[in-house]
């Protein structure tokens, strides 16, 4: 949840949010000496939050196909995404793609409609979506 530096001053930075306590210790004139403090890493807040994505197809090394997914906020600009949004296909008799990751899997002939789904820290959705045409009729 948190990373504490030892360079002479202790910084401690915040990786996630939550409670924590920290304690440190020192040789002192007659012992040891203990100092503990109690940490809130505060909740983000809804500024910035993501209100929609941009998805763009991506070839992996392997060749496999990829969706990945980036973050707008409702000010339009770029927003980091926390983790990975959630992808499903519309058609999965077109194509099935990981939820997990975004790999993709043709499986027949059409289009299918891709969709990823970010929630926020708030658990407010963000929803996203794409075209993925499949084989040839020819």
């Amino acid at each position: 949840m948190v990373t504490v530096s030892n360079t002479g001053f202790a910084t401690v930075t915040g990786l996630s949010y939550g409670n924590t306590s920290i304690t440190a210790t020192s040789p002192g004139f007659h012992g040891i000496i203990i100092g503990t403090a109690d940490v809130t890493v505060p909740k983000p807040t809804t500024t910035g939050a993501v209100t929609s994505l941009v998805i763009k197809q991506s070839t992996l090394p392997d060749g496999s196909l990829a969706f990945i997914a980036s973050g707008k906020s409702a000010a339009g600009k770029v927003v980091e995404l926390s983790s990975q949004p959630k992808w499903t296909s519309s058609n999965s008799e077109v194509a099935s793609i990981n939820a997990a990751n975004g790999v993709v899997t043709p499986l027949g002939i059409g289009t299918t409609t891709i969709i990823a789904v970010y929630t926020n820290p708030d658990g407010t959705n963000a929803v996203g979506t794409t075209h993925f045409s499949a084989g040839s009729a020819n």
